[in-house]
């Protein structure tokens, strides 16, 4: 939270009430709009929303382990330790548990998540921004409340409501606090929080139509910027399709380098590093646009979200930033509603083909253990333990 004498001397107006026609001012340095980008930046959720999962067939997997090892051990983890070291032919239990008809969690990964979202939806330009008017409020309000206020754009700062009743937030909040890390040290940062009821947050226009989608209600707009041109087609969009389409050709033609290259190229993270340019650089990135593609991408998440009821229902064992640890029931849905695809953008697939887990321990955001079950009858061991 800014200080109040602060945050009214960088308005791109004096005051909204001294200016009957307010003029479109842009400046990617002006710490009015600095402020509310950068507050309206929410990255992916990664949460462990159920603690464990088992499948309903562990006791049969088990029996069938130990008498592979030839041992009384008790519990999967351990039984697994042993089976991947045994150095006997593993065939004849590998056929057995082939064999098993057994439930399981699906690993649902988004493809090309971020490529995704910077091929849909609406992208504004940011020349045409202004500052949002108090005279506007009630029927923005209303706008959004009715789901109409698309293909409109802002960034504003709202209050909002979520129903006491949801399990699993489409926008959650972030907090900074003070927490003791895992070496027992006192250490500030930025943690998840679920909260339902009342809320407030700097948002972009698309999170805002995801609380109210998702059953959410918006009570009051307070401050922000508004839009008043988009792009008509999203600014990224032919670069994505291009370097896909030149990705398919190549992994055609068998050319996995340049099909690999491709890839990174649509995906790139790049590590973090501090960056300290010279006193004379100014930097005019259209941060704005970033914002928007981060909340694309958290709308695209929310579409599966919405197909297997996951913001009402416990549904979801663990989520990352592109990705769900769902049952084999919850994925049958997905399937039938059409978002199942080896590569279609705005679809995913099963991080693990034609297996899936058997036993997962979800501790803590990026704190997970799985076993899993691969269509061949192999034990496979994946964990992520920071």
């Amino acid at each position: 939270m800014v200080e109040e004498e602060w945050y009214e001397s960088t308005r791109m107006v004096p005051k909204h009430t001294e200016k009957q026609n307010v003029e479109k001012v842009y400046s990617h340095t002006h710490p009015f709009i600095r402020y509310l980008i950068r507050q309206s930046i929410k990255g992916g959720r990664v949460s462990a929303n159920r603690k464990s999962f088992e499948t309903n067939k562990m006791n049969e997997i088990c029996a069938i382990l130990k008498e592979y090892n030839e041992s009384n051990t008790e519990g999967i983890i351990d039984l697994f330790k042993e089976y991947s070291v045994n150095p006997k032919d593993k065939t004849e239990v590998h056929a057995k548990l082939k064999e098993l008809d057994y439930s399981k969690l699906m690993a649902f990964d988004a493809n090309g998540l971020y490529a995704s979202a910077m091929t849909e939806g609406e992208y504004p330009k940011a020349e045409s921004a202004r500052a949002f008017l108090p005279e506007e409020e009630k029927e923005f309000v209303k706008l959004f409340n009715k789901q109409k206020f698309r293909p409109g754009t802002a960034i504003l700062k709202v209050w909002f409501e979520y129903p006491q009743k949801m399990f699993f937030q489409p926008i959650p909040a972030k907090d900074k606090i003070t927490f003791t890390n895992r070496i027992g040290q006192k250490e500030t940062g930025t943690k998840i929080r679920f909260r339902n009821g009342f809320c407030h947050d700097v948002l972009t226009s698309v999170d805002i139509q995801e609380i109210v989608k998702s059953g959410g209600k918006i009570i009051r707009i307070l401050d922000g910027i508004v839009y008043e041109e988009n792009f008509k087609t999203p600014p990224y969009r032919d670069y994505i399709l291009i370097l896909k389409e030149l990705r398919n050709k190549y992994k055609k033609e068998g050319d996995m380098v340049a099909s690999n290259c491709m890839k990174l190229l649509v995906e790139m993270n790049e590590e973090e590093k501090e960056f300290v340019p010279p006193k004379d650089y100014t930097r005019l990135t259209p941060t704005h646009l970033g914002a928007f593609i981060l909340s694309h991408s958290k709308k695209i998440m929310n579409n599966f979200i919405h197909v297997i009821d996951g913001f009402y229902k416990p549904e979801i064992y663990y989520t990352d930033t592109d990705s769900l640890y769902i049952s084999s029931s919850n994925w049958d849905k997905l399937n039938e509603a059409g978002l199942v695809s080896e590569n279609e953008y705005s679809k995913g697939k099963n991080d693990y083909g034609d297996g899936g887990i058997i036993f997962g321990l979800y501790l803590s955001p990026k704190v997970k253990y799985n076993i899993i079950l691969t269509s061949d009858g192999v034990l496979k061991e994946k964990k992520t333990l920071l």
